[in-house]
């Protein structure tokens, strides 16, 4: 089996789940609004219309969907943008989440409960 032929060994902390959340992000001066691709117990990856400094200190937003106009109570997260690339027309994010709390932490384990149902 070659390099290219080789599986993908994944070295993470915790797992990702697909899922699309709407999530928006405050960097200081702008929100944009984005959509999420994956979420973790320590980060997100976002697609976004624009460009976002890697190093950015954000605030991200994200809310559950349970169902038509059923949503949980809105997240609030602290995160560090640790990489931007251009997909099309947009850009995808990676966010590592900072200061989290157990308050924090106990939403994070309640989105993972929901996702992994």
């Amino acid at each position: 089996m070659s390099a290219r032929e080789a599986p993908m060994i994944e070295n993470r902390r915790h797992p990702r789940y697909a899922v699309e959340l709407d999530c928006l992000i405050d960097d200081g001066g702008r929100s944009i609004a984005g959509r999420s691709k994956n979420i973790s117990q320590s980060g997100i990856a976002c697609i976004v219309p624009t460009a976002i400094e890697v190093s950015s200190v954000v605030t991200l937003t994200i809310s559950l969907v349970f169902g038509a106009n059923l949503f949980s109570e809105p997240l609030k997260l602290d995160a560090t943008i640790v990489w931007c690339t251009r997909v099309g027309d947009s850009y995808q994010i990676g966010a590592k989440f900072a200061n989290l709390t157990s308050q924090l932490r106990s939403f994070l384990d309640l989105f993972a409960h929901y996702l992994e149902s």
